[in-house]
């Protein structure tokens, strides 16, 4: 090999780290035009669709497999999809995962309108639960609807259109508008029943009927007002979702991902049942009390161990000279004098090497997500955030 073929080999394999400003706050203020079915749950920190779709249309190509081993909340999946994408999607919350599958697989509202009618919610229910939990929420009628929903749901399991009417349905549970099924409280949350009766007697309200069959058709219409592409359902034939340790993907074979787009858990995340644990009880989910993913004492050097396995299995599924993109919501972890994306980079160069390049970071601003009228605001809620993505290269 002549010393200029060399050369050319050894900056095509050790490119300078690069570092780029994307600025997503412009769009956002113009208006936000992403895809209707992203809106079917409000959930906390969510990620930008503009933020994967970029990630996405630089480093893939139509037909390429996607991959995100955190899929909770289904953004990545769903805009892999309608770019063309294969998805592999997991994680361990199975309330994200059932989220995300019925986004990855919708139903049309033909379907959806053929099928609520067959639903019997005027059997008669237990109310013993009622009076506990759920009457500072809902009134007994529209509760009695809600249980006979959920019943029929957990039926028909395995039915494509009951996971999508189920998606639907607990977008509804709780939120500040008619259109939910609940009185008046936060549609992101789930606070206590002794919290709700506060609510309730400092505005002076009390529960109403909220009949569920048209406010779930009224959702369906909106969340698929933008249809479903063919390029879409394409593409879902040959995708799936999971429940999976994402440091094990068992089902994933090697060398078979060309992108991996993830927002990874943060120093001492928890998992957030106990916030929603309306719908955890609606989707017949145990409550789990909270478990976080990283529990040990030494939270820094633990997150840090999580992440050298994760980048591991990673490393197995990725194919040679491909990307795996890394969104990190928060940089800063409590008095730590390193950021955790300095941290991060430091691990992969020193420890990983032989598997990943680190190859850049992306410097993403946006708009701060703000809860109108939240009942209890969170600190840092209001202006512009700057969130990081480090962008990884399998060798």
């Amino acid at each position: 090999m002549s010393s200029q073929a060399a050369l050319s080999l050894k900056i095509a394999e050790s490119a300078p780290f690069f570092t780029k400003n994307l600025d997503l706050s412009i769009t956002q203020k113009v208006g936000d035009k992403a895809h209707s079915l992203h809106y079917g749950v409000a959930t906390q920190n969510r990620v930008d669709p503009d933020l994967v779709s970029y990630f996405i249309n630089s480093y893939s190509q139509t037909g390429d497999l996607v991959l995100d081993p955190f899929a909770a909340k289904g953004e990545v999946a769903l805009e892999a999809l309608l770019r063309g994408r294969r998805v592999f999607a997991s994680d361990q919350d199975k309330l994200g995962v059932l989220v995300t599958s019925a986004k990855m697989f919708p139903a049309d509202i033909t379907e959806v309108t053929l099928a609520l009618p067959m639903i019997d919610l005027k059997r008669p229910v237990e109310l013993g639960s009622y009076l506990q939990y759920f009457a500072p929420f809902y009134d007994v009628a529209t509760y009695r609807e809600l249980v006979n929903l959920r019943k029929y749901l957990k039926e028909h399991t395995g039915s494509r259109v009951a996971r999508f009417i189920e998606m639907i349905a607990l977008g509804l549970l709780h939120g500040q508008t008619a259109g939910f099924f609940s009185v008046y409280t936060s549609p992101v949350v789930s606070i206590s029943p002794k919290e709700q009766l506060a609510l309730n007697a400092q505005r002076s309200q009390e529960p109403d009927y909220r009949a569920v069959i048209p406010r779930i058709l009224r959702k369906a219409a909106m969340i698929l007002r933008d249809g479903i592409p063919t390029c879409m359902m394409k593409a879902s034939n040959e995708s799936s979702v999971i429940i999976s340790d994402p440091r094990n993907l068992v089902d994933l074979r090697a060398n078979s991902v060309d992108l991996v787009v993830t927002t990874v858990p943060l120093p001492e995340q928890q998992n957030n049942s106990q916030q929603l644990w309306l719908r955890s009880w609606f989707a017949n989910i145990p409550a789990e009390g909270g478990i976080p993913y990283f529990s040990n004492c030494d939270t820094i050097n633990h997150w840090l161990d999580y992440m050298n396995e994760l980048l591991l299995e990673l490393a197995r599924v990725t194919k040679g000279g491909k990307r795996a993109v890394l969104n990190l919501n928060e940089v800063r972890y409590k008095n730590c004098p390193t950021s955790l994306d300095d941290l991060l980079i430091k691990m992969v160069t020193k420890q990983l090497n032989r598997y990943w390049e680190a190859e850049g970071i992306v410097n993403i601003k946006q708009l701060k997500p703000t809860l109108k009228n939240c009942l209890k605001p969170r600190e840092n809620t209001k202006g512009d955030i700057a969130n990081i993505a480090i962008v990884l290269r399998r060798r």
